[in-house]
This record gives structure tokens, C-alpha cells and sequence, in this order.
């Protein structure tokens, strides 16, 4: 496997963790309850590895891995071949902290470096991966940092794509009306699946389950975005069929507020008999729930991939409200760009001019284009 695909493999496998399981971030858990969560992950998206979290042993008896000064060592998750020392084998040896630590960068520096008498194995890659306060990825090969391994980007761009109409309100109220959860397009937002039950009981398990939905509905908003403008079929369903605009904004990429979210067909099931043993025990009954709810705020079908989409999630109480809707207002050095449809009806001078209006005088406004050579859009 060459690092580009590693590399790719290891991100889907983070951000699987962060979908699935954001609450043990959140709820400050052990780096063994997380890392034991990411190893499961790791051996989904590379099969043919075994992947082991504090594997302590080289070669195939019973010797332990020790590091240059004779210390043992165990790397908190390896991807290799069991048994086998050649490096070949020994495709990847990960340090995690929940936040950044030095001593990290030595040791995985260490696993990557040629061998020696005190240290005779060597993995193919390293990384020092910290999850909490921003996502940051140091990787090494051959005892040194990669001159390609850099944090994760300080911003992102995102696009949300509005008709004209929409557009021109956002920016002359200088703020983004937020969704809530009913107000969705997909009818499987937020609705678990369910096993175990009879048929008379469907009817109290999906109350149930509207129960939750509607109790989220009434705190949680949503803002969509995806990461690409080049996608005609989003122009086609988004913006009024190249009537509308795309509006680009810089994010920050934490994990913990903004969520790309996943395409599978795993819909997360509650089980009838199970949930019925715990409805009377609180926590139990949460303990049981939350894991799948947090999963399937962050996933949907795959008939919806086409849309790319990344969400950022909002308090309701803490947004500004006209009549029944939410408004996040656009803050500053946060919209980058307006991006007219092709066939918008809306002038790029008048744009400007309202942006000017409102205080974001530094927003680019372009007109996009079909691309002469390719199926893409381009501005």
C-alpha cells in the first residue's frame, strides 16, 4: 500500500470515529476507550492487516519490543503482519493523545527509523495523531517527518447553494436561515431503524422515536453545506437549476462543530427487546441510545452522496429569530465568495453593492461557467 492510500484510509477511518463516536471526545474519555474505537475503524477501511492496539511483542516468540535506549515500547495501534519482522509486514505504528504531546514525535519518529542491535524492527510509517481541541496528523517515514506532513488545514471551503430570491435575503440580512430537523428533505433524518418488535407494538416504538426527533427539533438547528461548486447536478437541485447562487465560506475543519457526514447503508437499529429491558432505567436507557443517535446525525444513505455535504450544527436559544425561524448571523472573514449561477438573474455590480452595504466589502462576487471541455463548473 503507498502513503497516499494509507493516508486516505487512516482519514476515513477518523472520520468514522468522529460520526460514530463523537461522545467519547466530548465526554473526555480514556485514550484507550478512543483508541480502542479508531483500531476498530482502521481494520474496516484496510483489510488484510491486523491491526492491534498495545501490541508489545517482535517477531513471532515472546520478545518484547523495546526502543534504541532498551525500554519497552508499545505503539498504541500497529498495522502489520503478525509474527513477521521484515518491514514489508510492518505497514504502520500509531501514537494517539487526545491532545498534542512531544514525547509523541519521538517515538514515532523512533518506530520509522532503521533498525538497530537494541531495536530491530522498523514500521514503513508513523503518526502522531491528537483528536481533541483541532485534528492534527504528524506522519514519518524513515526516522523523519514527512516534508509532507502538515496539521490539518487551518480552513476549509464550503459551499450553500440558495435560489436568487434566498441569496439576496442572505446577504442583505447579512445572516443564514438555519434548518431544523423536520424541515429536512430526507424522511431518515434522525429516524432509527427498528428490530424486535412485534407488529402491534410499531405504533409506541415509532412514537417513540418521533418523541426523540421532536424533542432535537426543538434545540438543535442545522446548516448545510457541501464541498465542491463544480457539481452541476447541485446548481440542477440547489440553486434553482443555475438560477441561483453558491455562497463559499471559510470553516474551520474541528470535527467536534463541523460534521461531514457518511454514506452507507447501515442504518443504525434499535432493538425493541433491548430498548423495552431499559426504558425504565434513565441511564442505562441514554447509554443504550446516544451512541446511535450521535451515528446517525452524521450519516445518511448512499443515494445522497452525490451531495457532499458537511453540517454545522447550532443552539437554537443561542440564534437570532424571525417569527417561527432560526438566523445565524455571517460573521466576518467568514464568506469568501458569492458565485452567481450561469443563468442568474442577479447582476454582480448590485451584489457587490449590497455586500458593500452590510460590511463585507473584502466578498469576491463571479459569475460561473460551464466548462468548455469537461461536465464541470467552473468561475
Amino acid at each position: 500500500m503507498d502513503f497516499p492510500e494509507l493516508k486516505l484510509n487512516v482519514q476515513r477511518a477518523i472520520d468514522r470515529l468522529y460520526a460514530r463516536d463523537s461522545a467519547l471526545l466530548r465526554q473526555d474519555a480514556s485514550e484507550w476507550t478512543i483508541g480502542h474505537r479508531l483500531a476498530v475503524y482502521l481494520e474496516q477501511e484496510i483489510p488484510g492487516w491486523n491491526v492491534d492496539f498495545e501490541y508489545n511483542r517482535q517477531g513471532g516468540g515472546l520478545d518484547e519490543k523495546r526502543d534504541d535506549n532498551s525500554q519497552i515500547v508499545r505503539p498504541d495501534i500497529t498495522l502489520h503482519h503478525r509474527a513477521e519482522r521484515t518491514l514489508q509486514h510492518n505497514l504502520l505504528a500509531i501514537e494517539l493523545k487526545k491532545r498534542e504531546e512531544d514525547s509523541d514525535l519521538v517515538k514515532v519518529c523512533g518506530y520509522t527509523a532503521p533498525p538497530t542491535a537494541n531495536r530491530p524492527f522498523q514500521y514503513q510509517y508513523g503518526l502522531a495523531l491528537s483528536l481533541l481541541d483541532k485534528l492534527k496528523t504528524r506522519w514519518f517515514e524513515n526516522g523523519a517527518e514527512r516534508v509532507d506532513s502538515v496539521d490539518a488545514p487551518k480552513s476549509m471551503l464550503l459551499y450553500r447553494f440558495l435560489d436568487a430570491a434566498s441569496a439576496l435575503k442572505t446577504i442583505e440580512s447579512r445572516s443564514f436561515k438555519v434548518s431544523r430537523i423536520r424541515e429536512l428533505n430526507d424522511p431518515f433524518e434522525w429516524r432509527l431503524g427498528i428490530t424486535g418488535v412485534i407488529p402491534e407494538g410499531k405504533s409506541v416504538v415509532n412514537a417513540i422515536i418521533d418523541s426523540l426527533i421532536d424533542s432535537n427539533n426543538e434545540h438543535m438547528g442545522i446548516l448545510c453545506f457541501c464541498d465542491t461548486y463544480k457539481e452541476p447536478v447541485l446548481w440542477s437541485h440547489y440553486a434553482n437549476k443555475h438560477r441561483g447562487a453558491a455562497f463559499e465560506v471559510s470553516v474551520e475543519p474541528n470535527p467536534m462543530h463541523v460534521t461531514r457526514m457518511r454514506y452507507t447503508s447501515e442504518r443504525p437499529v434499535v432493538d425493541a427487546n433491548a430498548y423495552t429491558k431499559l426504558q425504565h432505567n434513565e441511564d442505562e436507557r441514554d447509554a443504550y441510545l446516544t451512541p446511535l443517535i450521535m451515528g446517525l446525525m452524521r450519516q445518511k444513505s448512499p443515494g445522497w452522496e452525490y451531495e457532499r455535504e458537511y453540517r454545522l450544527f447550532f443552539e437554537l436559544s443561542k440564534l437570532d429569530i424571525g417569527g417561527e425561524l432560526y438566523f445565524t448571523r455571517i460573521p466576518d472573514n467568514f464568506l469568501q465568495r458569492v458565485i452567481l449561477g450561469s443563468k442568474c438573474p442577479l447582476e454582480e455590480r448590485c451584489i457587490d453593492r449590497a455586500l458593500k452595504a452590510i460590511g463585507l466589502a473584502s466578498t469576491e462576487v463571479v459569475r460561473a461557467k460551464l466548462c468548455d471541455h469537461t461536465y464541470k463548473i467552473r468561475c
